[in-house]
C-alpha cells in the first residue's frame, strides 16, 4: 500500500494526531507520567509507516524506498528536518528557562526530536547529491504532443 494523494497524506497525519491525543490524554489520567514511552513509540510507529508508504510526484510507487530516504525530494526533507530541529531548540530553551514538573520527559522528547531531525536532514543531503532522474517521456516519440500534418 502506498499513499500518493495529498488528501490521503493529510488524513493520515490528522488521524495520527487525533488518535494519539485521545490515547495520551487517557494515559495521563490513568498513569501520570507513564505515557512517555507510549508517546515516543506511537510517534515512531507513525513516522516509520508514513516514511515507508508516502510517495511523491514522479517517485516510483512499486519498489520500496532506500533505508535512508525519508521524502521524495531534498527540499521536503530539509524542510521537515529544519522544523524538527527548531522545535527541539525551542523546547530546550523553554525547558532551561522554566523546567516543568517532568524534566525527564522534556529531555527525552528533545532527544527524540533531534534524532528524527537528523534522519530527515541526512535524507535531504543524500537526495541532493543523488543523480537526477532520467527524462523518459521527453525521449519517447510516442509521448510527444506535437502533431504533423
Amino acid at each position: 500500500m502506498r499513499i500518493v494523494r495529498g488528501f490521503s497524506k493529510v488524513l493520515f497525519v490528522l488521524s495520527w494526531i487525533v488518535s494519539g491525543m485521545v490515547v495520551e490524554v487517557t494515559l495521563v489520567y490513568a498513569t501520570g507520567d507513564g505515557f512517555l514511552v507510549f508517546s515516543i513509540a506511537y510517534t515512531l510507529l507513525f513516522l516509520i509507516v508514513g516514511v515507508r508508504t508516502f510517495r511523491g510526484r514522479g517517485e516510483p510507487v512499486g519498489p520500496p524506498r532506500a533505508w535512508w530516504r525519508a521524502t521524495a525530494t531534498s527540499l521536503s526533507s530539509f524542510g521537515i528536518g529544519t522544523a524538527l530541529a527548531v522545535f527541539a531548540i525551542l523546547a530546550a530553551v523553554s525547558m532551561a528557562l522554566s523546567p516543568g514538573p517532568w524534566p525527564g520527559r522534556s529531555v527525552a522528547l528533545i532527544v527524540f526530536a533531534c534524532a528524527v531531525a537528523a534522519f530527515f536532514l541526512h535524507s535531504g543531503f543524500r537526495l541532493r547529491s543523488a543523480p537526477p532522474k532520467p527524462l523518459h517521456a521527453d525521449l519517447d516519440p510516442r509521448a510527444a504532443r506535437v502533431t504533423y500534418e
